[in-house]
């Protein structure tokens, strides 16, 4: 099968990769090692698709398999919408033209912009390879253009608002009905995709991880084989990785770690220098000294050994701010922990409950509650019979979520749609 995985990820030597872009690609990546041919789109960055492939590589940490190839393309689009290849139709026409070249047309496109998917539906230029459009739905497109609307509108009424809220939903509306099927990250979507009056296929597609191994890079637990927890040595009590911003809940987390005795909290994640001062600023007015530790941001192939050095790893997501994290997201740093069988504490959100069974794969606890988190990680911390049992449970969880399996599910998806509709349908008028 022949793959266009259409993205707008920025691959820039500078930047580096963040985690949502090297989740996209490692299942791009997954899918080629299923013997598919898979064309990455990128947006273009300065040094050309040779320099853009080394920052894949280093990211990834593993080699581009043969059948996964690199399109750097400039991303375009109008004010107060997302960037694509598609924006025009010079952009379409070119870009595509260039996406043939060296290869097939492909037998599906699948992107998580459904603004691309109607580009490409509207361009009719794929129509002689009677390709699938696929949505891979992941935050809502029109929350976060009217997010960005908002702030640049900090001083409109009330009427203006509903009004553009109301235009952006309607253009998403049209948007997803141009997708063959939908793979949705998060069971809220199953709401949104009612309210679109969506009747097309669709399913859950959660968020992946590389297959559990341990530091060493022996494998604890494979795709296929049995359930082990891989031999870890730890350094903290408590551990946390991630985006250090408000609506991953780290005020909570820092409160409740001031009601438990001599205990450590290790922060591993990038922050802006301000909020990073004000939970600083916290810690040190709860007297937690050196047991806090912010360590910055480490490199994604670190992530997992910078997990095992906890006893517990925190998945404290706030109910208070972040809708879309909250209730659209599949938590990736929640398979993370799991997968580097380290038993997880996590807020009892949406987004995580989707995943997680009290008492089974993980302690949940009542969002923005620091007495909540904290009663969790005494009771967790004090049993190393529970947290055996959570942590093998997070394992078993995590090898049916492996970038393998989540490739197979794709593909098992698109081969359920069938062959594409033929001219004159309802689709192409």
């Amino acid at each position: 099968m022949n793959l266009w995985w259409v993205t707008n990820i920025r691959v820039d030597a500078g930047r580096g990769l963040k985690a949502p872009a090297i989740q996209n690609l490692h299942t791009a990546a997954a899918l080629a090692d299923l013997g598919h041919d898979v064309l990455v789109w990128t947006d273009r960055a300065e040094g050309g698709d040779v320099e853009a492939a080394e920052v894949i590589r280093t990211g990834l940490g593993r080699a581009l398999p043969p059948g996964m190839r690199l399109m750097g393309i400039r991303a375009r689009g109008r004010e107060g919408e997302k960037r694509t290849p598609f924006s025009t139709a010079f952009a379409r026409a070119i870009n595509l033209g260039r996406g043939r070249i060296g290869g097939p047309a492909p037998d599906v496109v699948v992107s998580r912009s459904p603004l691309a998917l109607f580009q490409l539906r509207e361009s009719r230029l794929l129509v002689p390879s009677r390709c699938r459009l696929v949505l891979e739905y992941q935050y809502p497109e029109f929350a976060l253009l009217w997010r960005g609307w908002r702030k640049k509108h900090a001083e409109a009424r009330l009427g203006p608002c509903k009004a553009q809220l109301a235009e952006l939903r309607g253009k998403e509306d049209a948007w997803i009905h141009c997708a063959d099927g939908v793979l949705y990250a998060a069971h809220a979507h199953r709401r949104l995709l009612r309210r679109h009056k969506f009747e097309g296929p669709t399913e859950w597609l959660p968020s992946g991880c590389a297959p559990v191994t341990d530091d060493s890079g022996n494998a604890g637990a494979s795709d296929d084989g049995p359930v082990a927890s891989p031999a870890r040595e730890t350094k903290y009590d408590i551990g946390y990785v991630g985006s250090v911003s408000p609506e991953n809940g780290i005020e909570t987390l820092i409160e409740a770690v001031a009601g438990l005795n001599g205990m450590t909290l290790r922060i591993v994640g990038p922050a802006g220098a301000r909020y990073e001062k004000k939970l600083r600023t916290l810690a040190e007015n709860l007297g937690l000294g050196e047991r806090v530790q912010f360590a910055g941001s480490v490199a994604h192939r670190e992530v997992r050994a910078a997990m095992r050095k906890c006893r517990v790893g925190v998945v404290p997501i706030s109910a208070h701010c972040g809708p879309e994290k909250r209730q659209f997201a599949s938590p990736l740093k929640l398979i993370e922990w799991m997968a580097a069988g380290v038993p997880v504490i996590a807020s009892a959100v949406p987004s995580v409950c989707q995943h997680a069974t009290d008492g089974v794969n993980a302690l949940l606890f009542e969002p923005d509650r620091p007495e909540a988190l904290g009663a969790a990680l005494e009771v967790s911390l004090g049993d190393a019979d529970l947290r055996a049992r959570l942590a093998a449970g997070g394992l078993s969880l995590a090898r049916e979520a492996s970038f393998s399996h989540r490739a197979r599910r794709i593909i098992r998806f698109v081969e359920a749609l069938g062959a594409p509709e033929g001219p004159g349908s309802a689709r192409d008028n």
